[in-house]
């Protein structure tokens, strides 16, 4: 299972190969900074829910399709102790991120 859907992201970039370079290394960076906050259970509701809105734009914007598959809709983010679930598929979706902004990061050619 590929992270990024080349398809899309060449839709997404019009083929401009910099354009893709530059959107790739930004959603690697956000990945990085946002997944982690998204888990934490302390951090209020709503401030994960703009997390996860973020993180859903910026996956559409790459053609990241599983990211932005797995990404809560804004009203459903609650504490992880009340939904087991979702701390579940959170938990995956944490594991897959280091394929997908190493994938990223090969994409753009600068090892993000």
């Amino acid at each position: 299972m590929q992270a990024i859907d080349p398809a899309e992201l060449e839709a997404q970039t019009g083929g401009d190969a910099d354009l893709a370079r530059e959107v790739l290394e930004l959603f690697a960076g956000q990945c990085r900074s946002i997944l982690p906050r998204l888990a934490d259970p302390a951090l209020p509701r709503a401030q994960r829910a703009d997390l996860a809105h973020t993180l859903k734009g910026s996956a559409a914007g790459v053609g990241a399709i599983h990211v932005r598959a797995l990404a809560p809709a804004p009203g459903r983010c609650r504490s992880t102790t009340s939904r087991p679930r979702s701390r579940g598929r959170w938990r995956r979706s944490r594991r897959r991120a280091p394929d997908g902004v190493a994938q990223c990061g090969d994409r753009s050619g600068t090892g993000v």
